[in-house]
């Protein structure tokens, strides 16, 4: 499994470096991405086979989980980044964005025809 991180700060870096801790992932097989190289090179010297970037869309190309860690302001830029890079087919999206409610995601997603792969009420 392939899992893309976008923000690597406290939580996002915390997310990726805990999944290595516990065995069930190689670093190899986490891409994180930040805005801010500093978060990046922090999340390296932890562990220097992690995949980094800033380039949201390219990073989540493969990923089989794409996980949203960043600032709640974030979010919906960030979804409108990689809207249109996801495969709704096969990837799965988690959001740990603090105060983000699954209505408020929902919304953000379903600007564009990607209804019938979310969950109904």
């Amino acid at each position: 499994m392939k899992i893309t991180i976008i923000g690597a700060g406290n939580i996002g870096g915390a997310i990726a470096r805990g999944l290595v801790r516990g065995g069930v992932f190689n670093a190899s097989d986490i891409t994180c991405t930040d805005l801010m190289q500093a978060n990046l090179d922090r999340l390296l010297s932890a562990d220097a086979c992690f995949n980094v970037s800033q380039d949201n869309p390219t990073a989540i190309q493969g990923a089989d989980l794409v996980v949203i860690a960043v600032k709640p302001w974030r979010v919906e830029a960030v979804i409108d980044e990689i809207r249109g890079a996801l495969d709704y087919e096969r990837q799965s999206v988690v959001s740990v964005a603090a105060g983000i409610p699954f209505e408020r995601l929902l919304r953000y997603f379903t600007k564009d025809a990607v209804t019938r792969y979310l969950p109904c009420s």
